[in-house]
């Protein structure tokens, strides 16, 4: 039975230039990493992607949610979870296996500016 969802999807697709001008699907490509990519616009929370990109109803596809953390001494960490789950900044800091004080902080606007390019 096709959904309203899956017919907005099979109008959806990425050219080959936004596939070769996309630096992190030329990674997963050239990795041999499967995946599966769906066009949306710019979205800045979770609740608002899953709203912009519907999956599939047939999909064991997930939605997921990017949080880019730094600690002073540590360095600066991007995690991807699914959008439902919470980060446990300090149990985080034991599965990265950091040493010593840890204080991971959510970054700020300029520094996702500076280092992904993107803005919160």
């Amino acid at each position: 039975m096709t959904t309203e969802v899956d017919e907005k999807l099979a109008k959806m697709s990425l050219s080959d230039e936004e596939i070769s001008n996309n630096p992190l699907l030329q990674k997963l490509l050239s990795l041999s990493i499967p995946h599966s990519t769906y066009p949306h616009p710019a979205s800045t929370t979770s609740d608002e992607l899953q709203a912009n990109a519907p999956l599939p109803s047939d999909s064991n596809d997930s939605h997921t949610k990017n949080l880019f953390f730094k600690d002073k001494k540590h360095g600066m960490y991007l995690v991807t979870i699914a959008p439902e789950n919470d980060v446990n900044t300090k149990e985080l800091g034991k599965l990265l296996k950091l040493e010593g004080k840890v204080n991971l902080r959510l970054a700020d606007e300029a520094v996702l500016v500076d280092k992904l390019g993107c803005k919160k």
